[in-house]
């Protein structure tokens, strides 16, 4: 405990409670046991994840070292409105704040959670990488294909935050890969204000709600809007990213049918050969090599149908999920351009209180027979309001420094990404049509006798 207290910032505002809709209902921080041994209770079907290699780089602004991080072995905890899945996250690593090189802790969705929405409190302006939605409807459902989804996402978060040279150096990483579990328990709780995480994050919207709609009542009345005080290439570049938005989600869409459709005609090509089969098993005539055929072409559809729908499921992996996760991550830059957007108004609200606060204490001096006492009290909420309006200008100024960087990264890891679905997308493409063209090409023989 006292370890991880010398840990967590103490500075640290609390934050939101990442904990998913209907996972915790009537759940208290420390009332979760402990998974089983995992060697008795992961689920019989590996999950094949990548394993990244996040060497820090020179001039990115982190320290020299690897941090390598696997999620894997999902299990199945509890069943009906209580179930959830908790995984294996082994960590290995060479940067020197870890106490050791190799650790390995027990977590499930709602920690992931937790650790993405601490990541977004705290890092203004920083482009945090996204988590997979949380899907309450497939999470009931506890199906194979939904746990080997999750599992494959949790794991590109965690290691993309793992790269990212000022993520990786946040304590609640740290905390997050290298704490028992009684201790994440205790920390999370604690973060949390004691399980109020969600009234925090509730209230918290409610104010900055109540805080727009003065500021919108204000611009109304003065006729000026904050957006003019931004420079006119950042509204190009935000003007970019909305459009792009728009197309990666399109081309989600598109991808998401297209496999859709490779399913279906898998599905068929696996039925044409069945009904084939029947056909070529009902015919009595076997001289006439009329049988024969029929059940040749069974065999090579059925063979066929059942290799489309592999493609189909390979596709599904190799562009779908992650142009999902591209989609994802254009909310995340959203955030950003809102946090710097939030900023800027909060900025012109504490300059607005100021030019309050100067306008009163000018009329108590020039009113005859008002006491010093307020007076003095005047002046030291003028001394206060102009702290606070330094404190929002300076942090204004520093999203709007930490975009630059973020947004130029964010687009050369994009363009990475990118580049590499685009590729995987046209060799899937290519063998899949050469090797149905082998296929059929070594029927037609067969048939021709």
């Amino acid at each position: 405990r006292a370890r991880a207290a010398a840990m967590a910032d103490p500075f640290a505002a609390p934050a939101p409670d990442g904990e998913q809709a209907g996972e915790a209902a009537g759940e208290g921080a420390g009332s979760v046991p402990p998974p089983p041994t995992y060697e008795s209770v992961v689920m019989s079907q590996q999950i094949e994840v990548p394993v990244a290699t996040t060497g820090g780089q020179a001039g990115a602004g982190g320290p020299e070292g690897a941090l390598e991080v696997k999620v894997s072995d999902p299990v199945e905890q509890g069943k009906g409105m209580g179930a959830y899945v908790s995984y294996r996250v082994q960590t290995t690593t060479s940067l020197p704040q870890y106490q050791k090189g190799e650790m390995e802790v027990i977590r499930r969705f709602r920690d992931f959670s937790w650790l993405h929405d601490r990541l977004v409190d705290r890092y203004k302006g920083i482009v945090v990488p996204p988590l997979p939605e949380k899907d309450v409807v497939q999470k009931f459902q506890m199906n194979m294909e939904f746990i080997e989804k999750r599992c494959r996402a949790l794991n590109v978060f965690i290691n993309r935050v793992c790269q990212h040279p000022q993520l990786r150096l946040s304590q609640d990483l740290q905390l997050f890969l290298e704490a028992t579990e009684s201790v994440w328990q205790f920390e999370v709780a604690r973060a949390t204000g004691g399980g109020g995480g969600m009234l925090h994050k509730t209230m918290s919207a409610a104010r900055r709600a109540l805080k727009d709609l003065q500021m919108s009542t204000s611009n109304l009345v003065t006729g000026k809007s904050i957006s003019e005080e931004e420079d006119g290439e950042y509204l190009e570049v935000k003007k970019y990213f909305i459009a792009l938005e728009s197309s990666v989600n399109e081309i989600y869409r598109q991808s998401t049918r297209v496999v859709e459709r490779q399913l279906k005609l898998g599905m068929s090509v696996s039925d044409f050969g069945r009904a084939m089969r029947d056909l070529g098993e009902a015919e009595e005539e076997e001289s006439s090599g009329l049988k024969e055929n029929f059940l040749h072409m069974a065999d090579c559809a059925e063979a066929q149908g059942d290799k489309l729908k592999e493609f189909a499921a390979e596709l599904d992996e190799k562009t779908v999920e992650p142009m999902k996760e591209a989609a994802r991550y254009m909310y995340s830059v959203k955030t950003v351009l809102n946090d710097r957007a939030s900023s800027l108004t909060a900025w012109h609200q504490r300059r607005s209180e100021v030019d309050g606060r100067k306008a009163r204490l000018q009329r108590l001096k020039t009113t005859p027979g008002i006491p010093d006492s307020k007076v003095s009290d005047a002046e030291q909420e003028l001394n206060l309001a102009e702290r606070k309006a330094e404190a929002a200008k300076e942090l204004y100024h520093s999203i709007k420094e930490r975009m630059v960087s973020e947004l130029r990264n964010f687009q050369v890891t994009r363009a990475a990404d990118l580049h590499k679905i685009l590729l995987e997308f046209a060799e899937h493409q290519k063998r899949a049509s050469e090797e149905q063209l082998a296929a059929w090409k070594e029927l037609a023989p067969k048939l021709a006798t």
